[in-house]
């Protein structure tokens, strides 16, 4: 409860727990002087529209507390004295963030299972047309001769339809279980062959990539073509991100504790906007104009096959990390 200048004037145990501090600590003190500015004001502008109409009001709260987000589901109302004049403001909250968290995820679930069946059912449809357009542009480029202008045409429709082809191939992966051949895999072997493979890319030209590989790393239980794509896919990625030059780190560590192998991709690239951090595995966002947003997810979909987990985050340094966590195989 407070009173109208907005002072706590009683506090229970659950509130106080809240802000990790006592009930008493916090009778006197107003949303301001616990809150940031923001979220501060948020609170005092609920009080008056609660005061202003006179009668209870749910909200929606969303309160940071020593840098964890609390959902709040929120009900305000007017206290009264006996002649019914108010005198303060009543605040009931329950801490709603879990089921929150688990309405994302079921509206995750939603929207990859509709994914899902939009892949199967265009698919192929799309895929017949693409192959003929693709065959007629490169008979044309041939045709071209000595037409440069005709021939950059064809280039274009040749690059733009391998692109559909592309968007086409990264849905069904993401979309559908992948025929997996899951058995012993060295990480650091996968690593190894994926820098092989991008050291040839031109993007690859002005970054310098430096690897630093556990010796005592165990073997993970999964498929080792797959990881190879999500390793291409996050150092790819990260070229991208810092347009081809800097600083980029990719390594490889083992948590004994928790007996879980992980592969960091880590660059010093302008990082992620802190308020995306939590939509970059999502199928079709991207930071980048240049591409269909479906890299992250894919590889997203293929740690999760594999038991695992991805981690992304902003580096104390600058940059960006993405985290790949395995569980460690069974020992032979």
């Amino acid at each position: 409860m407070k009173d109208l200048k907005g002072r706590y004037t009683v506090v229970n145990e659950a509130t106080a727990r809240l802000f990790n501090l006592n009930p008493e600590d916090l009778i006197g003190r107003t949303a301001g002087e616990m809150y940031p500015p923001d979220i501060a004001e948020l609170v005092a502008g609920h009080d008056r529209d609660v005061l202003e109409r006179g009668e209870a009001i749910n909200f929606d709260e969303v309160l940071e507390v020593d840098g964890v987000r609390k959902n709040l589901s929120t009900i305000r109302f007017p206290i009264r004295d006996y002649k019914g004049v108010p005198e303060g403001v009543c605040t009931i909250s329950r801490d709603v963030t879990s089921e929150r968290q688990l309405q994302r995820q079921l509206e995750k679930s939603d929207k990859l299972a509709a994914i899902g069946k939009l892949a199967a059912a265009v698919a192929h449809e799309i895929n017949n047309p693409l192959t003929g357009v693709l065959a007629y542009a490169e008979d044309l480029l041939e045709d071209a001769g000595d037409n440069e202008e005709r021939a950059e045409d064809c280039r274009v429709i040749i690059r733009e339809t391998l692109r559909c082809r592309d968007i086409v191939r990264s849905l069904l992966d993401f979309s559908k279980p992948l025929t997996t051949d899951f058995r012993r895999a060295d990480l650091n072997r996968v690593v190894q062959n994926t820098v092989a493979l991008v050291s040839k890319l031109a993007i690859f030209k002005d970054i310098d990539l430096r690897r630093d590989i556990s010796l005592d790393l165990p073997a993970v239980h999964g498929d080792s073509g797959q990881l190879q794509q999500v390793v291409l896919n996050l150092l790819v990625n990260a070229a991208e991100g810092m347009n081809g030059r800097g600083m980029l780190w990719i390594v490889t560590s083992y948590s004994e504790r928790e007996r879980e192998c992980v592969l960091e991709v880590a660059d010093d690239g302008p990082g992620i906007p802190e308020d995306l951090i939590g939509q970059i595995f999502e199928p079709f966002f991207s930071t980048k104009r240049s591409t269909h947003g479906l890299g992250l997810a894919v590889s997203f979909s293929i740690v999760d096959r594999h038991g695992g987990r991805m981690v992304a985050s902003n580096r104390d340094q600058g940059g960006a990390s993405f985290k790949v966590i395995l569980p460690a195989a069974e020992e032979e």
